[in-house]
């Protein structure tokens, strides 16, 4: 915004600056071509097309070019707008109206961590079928897969109690909790939708036919049109696809409620055999962790129980313990049930069911584990990060003055930290698992694993809300010709004693130009 009043306050008018070099009232010393060549000695000024930066100085004067509203319209309604409406399509559901105002703030700031954590979604959701398929098929495994997957957003707990986990995984009368409780956790996945569908249409037509205009109108200011800007945000799209098709549940109130009252249905195994019992409300089989909860004191950092999506980075380790130690129970069952050619009999007394569920050897599950999905999800988030960073960087790089000015280190130092904001967050779910996982009492050890993880969070928030302010206000000042003056204009910071200021473009290096930009687009898309 400084640079928007700044550009208003000080009346720098290009055209007319390089009518008066034409002209020859500064001589044909400084005078270049477009790609910082000096014209010949002989030359007319009239043919200049770029000066030198000492020159840019004495004629030009060294403020800024006026704001102009009409250019600032245009090119925002074309290259930022749609961006910031397709923001909306975000999974929200928060029941803080300042939680999901952080959210948004998160996700523009560091696009490398909410696409990590969709990742993560997706990578977990393919685990957790395969898991299950490795197993002998049992009446409620489907339904056990699913209800995982839905439940993977939030920080939920199994009830440790022996009967009741093998009550839920044994019983018969159970298949029917389980058959409830997934058709409520599916029943408010929206999936696609009319007006998600059109938004998504109208922002990609809008794309391709902006930059076909751009790639075909060597007359525009290239200083100030939003290529970069429009590359800058790709990132959107497919984040907003990936959770449509996830559909994740954000509401912490309402999924503690569908817990209660499928819990309320659940039942558990007696003394008695044949004989069951309504399962206890302080002992429902499934609930979600709060904070200051025995499950949750394990974990010294608050993320892990935010519903939002952008947070199911801190939630992976959580997540693999739970299922892992179910899956221990759950494989017992359907082996013997297999090698009894049916169902294990569930008319037993408590102690017999949870003899069933009990392996006297630890399994060992040869599918993917907790760090290689990590792996391909931090893989899968810094080539889309960066990808769409590159993009928008290699378009302004390879704008004449050719080298990196003031909107590609803008560019670049966006894309750096987003990418420290994720790492910061990364860091900070690994701590505060290794916190949960330290065996026995060390205080030094307590106090360092315990304090980290925090200090990383809080750094990695703090990072990524200061670069979505700094991103919105380089897009208003790119837009604005808040950085249209002849030190940004000339790539002083990359060229130094090199540095030069182009005012246009022939229509011969144009087409370089092109095939330059074309490359920085499909590299983008």
């Amino acid at each position: 915004m400084l640079l928007l009043i700044s550009s208003a306050a000080a009346d720098v008018n290009f055209n007319r600056c390089l009518t008066d070099i034409q002209s020859g009232n500064y001589g044909v010393d400084g005078l270049l071509d477009n790609d910082g060549h000096p014209i010949p000695p002989n030359g007319n000024a009239s043919d200049a097309i770029a000066v030198t930066l000492e020159l840019c100085y004495r004629a030009c004067g060294r403020g800024t070019e006026s704001f102009s509203f009409p250019t600032f319209a245009q090119e925002s309604s074309a290259w930022l707008v749609p961006w910031l409406a397709l923001l909306s399509q975000l999974p929200f559901g928060a029941n803080d109206l300042f939680e999901n105002a952080s959210y948004i703030l998160m996700a523009v700031g560091s696009p490398t961590l909410i696409i990590y954590s969709l990742s993560l979604s997706a990578v977990n959701t393919r685990w957790i079928g395969r898991l299950f398929d490795t197993a002998k098929r049992y009446p409620n495994r489907n339904y056990t897969a699913r209800a995982f997957n839905a439940l993977q957003h939030c920080c939920f707990n199994l009830e440790p109690s022996d009967d009741v986990l093998a009550s839920i995984i044994l019983l018969p009368q159970n298949d029917a909790w389980w058959e409830r409780l997934v058709k409520a956790l599916e029943a408010r996945r929206h999936g696609w939708t009319i007006s998600a569908f059109f938004n998504l249409m109208w922002v990609w037509i809008a794309l391709i036919l902006t930059i076909i205009n751009a790639l075909n109108s060597p007359n525009q200011d290239s200083n100030s049109n939003g290529q970069s800007i429009g590359l800058l945000w790709l990132w959107l799209y497919p984040v907003v696809v990936g959770w449509i098709v996830l559909s994740p549940e954000c509401d912490r109130q309402w999924l503690e409620t569908q817990l209660l009252l499928a819990g309320s249905e659940a039942v558990i195994a007696t003394d008695t055999p044949g004989q069951f019992d309504e399962c206890p409300s302080n002992k429902y089989p499934i609930t979600l962790c709060k904070p200051g909860t025995p499950s949750f004191l394990k974990f010294p950092n608050d993320d892990i129980y935010r519903t939002l999506p952008i947070f199911d980075f801190a939630r992976v380790y959580w997540l693999n313990q739970v299922v892992l130690d179910y899956f221990q129970s759950y494989h017992s069952v359907a082996e013997k049930a297999w090698h009894a050619q049916g169902l294990v009999r569930g008319d037993g007394t408590k102690d017999d069911i949870v003899l069933c569920c009990y392996r006297e050897t630890p399994l060992e599950y040869q599918g993917d584990s907790v760090g290689g999905r990590i792996l391909k999800a931090s893989i899968a988030a810094l080539v889309v990060q960066w990808g769409t960073t590159a993009s928008g960087f290699l378009v302004i790089y390879f704008t004449p003055a050719k080298g990196l000015g003031c909107r590609s280190l803008c560019i670049l130092l966006y894309g750096l930290v987003s990418t420290a904001a994720w790492g910061c967050m990364v860091a900070s779910a690994w701590l505060a698992q290794r916190s949960s996982a330290w065996p026995g009492p060390r205080p030094a050890v307590e106090i360092t694993t315990k304090t980290l993880p925090i200090c990383f969070s809080r750094a990695g928030k703090t990072l990524a809300f200061l670069n979505a302010l700094f991103l919105f206000g380089f897009c208003l000042a790119h837009l604005g010709n808040g950085f249209s003056n002849c030190w940004c204009n000339s790539s002083y910071i990359g060229l130094r004693s090199h540095a030069y200021m182009a005012f246009v473009f022939p229509d011969n290096d144009f087409a370089s130009l092109r095939t330059a930009w074309g490359g920085a687009i499909f590299l983008g898309i």
